[in-house]
């Protein structure tokens, strides 16, 4: 079965686990539009204005910059690197649900094409090095500042992970071996979490590869499958399957020494999601995710000068996005219908900015169902973070008619005083 062209509000939320069907694609306004008959500002006076003409209401300014359309697969949504510079792009023909879900019968993505593009001057425009791209890979769903992951299944049945350079366009692999190596994503320090099994196999293993090395973990009774991670580089969650249902798993991740290999430490807990085992239910949390940001580099053994973001990703028990709090090993809803939602990147406004069915919202910390959002947008526009001296969010929305296109916004923070 191929992968359906739906648009990417249809992938985000309605794969056929939690909110069947298909969104059918609604014409979208010309322009951006900011909500009428609710409130038009974040908590302490936020207001979100062109960038032409931004409105300032005490202590901070949003500016909306239009940085352009990007032609995609109508399926995958693209990868942001962490400071904003470079979009990694999948467009052509999608590939088939087999493919994306790393089961037998994978065929190589040859008619899907891998696009960088460079979104650093204000203005988007694909890289000269797109071209050095090799054919046959499919977008991963993680990135840092020097690259992007990808997927190459092969027609033997194997699956290889790498990693795309932003400024070469040079391929590296990562795991390269007779295995089925999927739903790869990488940590806040930069280690690799993927799930691998042999060919024919049913169950899948959990793996974990740093600069110190490899560690492999395996369930007897279930299978692994698309591991999540926050910005907390010692833990991962991870879906875990069987017959009986899907649980989520927190890890920690552990080293015993500056020189000792990373490893698999104690399981924290196992919390039942949802009675279905269908790997679906995990790539639907997986792709709601908007992964971890990197940790600056530690200056005098102090810590990351960084707000720590917490697992987010879709909520199967709240049918939305949810806040996954690991001390208490729950999530804590965010608003209902909400598709997509990323932590705010700047301390000053700690929060999430939320994608509903038909808006962008900010809620701040702390919110509480039965809050009223404060409104951004009158387009449900999937927020990314970005990261810097001047913290930002990059919006990806529909064009109008053209199922194959998506619109990039910059929402910039910026602190101002009142004028």
């Amino acid at each position: 079965m191929k992968a359906p062209r739906c648009t990417f509000l249809a992938l985000l939320g309605a794969l056929g686990l939690l909110l069947p069907g298909c969104v059918v694609e609604r014409p979208a306004p010309r322009g951006v539009q900011v909500p009428k008959g609710g409130p038009a500002a974040l908590p302490d006076g936020p207001v979100a204005t062109k960038a032409e003409a931004p409105t300032v209401n005490a202590s901070v300014r949003l500016n909306i910059q239009a940085l352009g359309p990007i032609i995609y697969d109508g399926q995958a949504l693209p990868l942001l690197s962490p400071d904003g510079r470079w979009l990694a792009v999948q467009s052509g023909e999608p590939p088939d649900w087999p493919t994306i879900l790393g089961e037998d019968g994978a065929l190589p993505p040859n008619r899907t094409t891998l696009t960088i593009y460079d979104a650093s001057q204000g203005v988007i425009k694909p890289a000269a090095n797109s071209a050095l791209i090799p054919g046959g890979l499919m977008l991963g769903r993680a990135a840092d500042n020097s690259g992007f992951l990808v997927e190459a299944p092969q027609r033997d049945g194997q699956r290889w992970l790498g990693k795309v350079s932003w400024s070469s366009g040079h391929l590296d692999w990562l795991v390269k071996d007779n295995n089925i190596n999927a739903h790869a994503t990488l940590t806040s320090d930069g280690a690799l979490i993927y799930t691998s099994r042999k060919i024919g196999d049913a169950n899948r293993s959990l793996c974990l590869l740093s600069d110190s090395g490899r560690d492999t973990l395996l369930a007897p009774d279930a299978s692994y499958a698309y591991p999540l991670v926050g910005d907390d580089p010692s833990l991962v969650f991870v879906p875990r399957q069987n017959k009986e249902g899907t649980e989520l798993e927190g890890l920690r991740l552990s080293r015993e020494g500056k020189l000792a290999p990373v490893k698999f430490g104690s399981s924290i807990y196992r919390r039942a999601l949802s009675r279905s085992g269908d790997i679906l239910l995990a790539h639907q949390m997986a792709i709601t995710s908007p992964g971890a940001m990197p940790a600056p580099p530690r200056l005098g053994g102090s810590a990351p000068a960084q707000v720590v973001a917490p697992l987010v990703c879709l909520s199967p028990r709240h049918g939305a996005m949810g806040v996954f709090s690991a001390d208490v090993g729950a999530f804590d809803p965010l608003p209902p219908k909400s598709i997509a939602a990323v932590a705010s990147p700047d301390p000053a406004q700690q929060g999430y900015f939320v994608a509903l069915q038909g808006s962008l919202v900010f809620v701040p910390r702390g919110w509480q169902p039965g809050q009223s959002p404060a409104n951004i947008l009158g387009e449900p526009f999937v927020p990314r973070a970005v990261l810097g001296p001047a913290p930002a969010i990059m919006l990806f929305g529909p064009v109008a008619g053209s199922p194959d296109k998506l619109d990039v916004l910059k929402l910039q923070l910026s602190q101002t005083g009142e004028k």
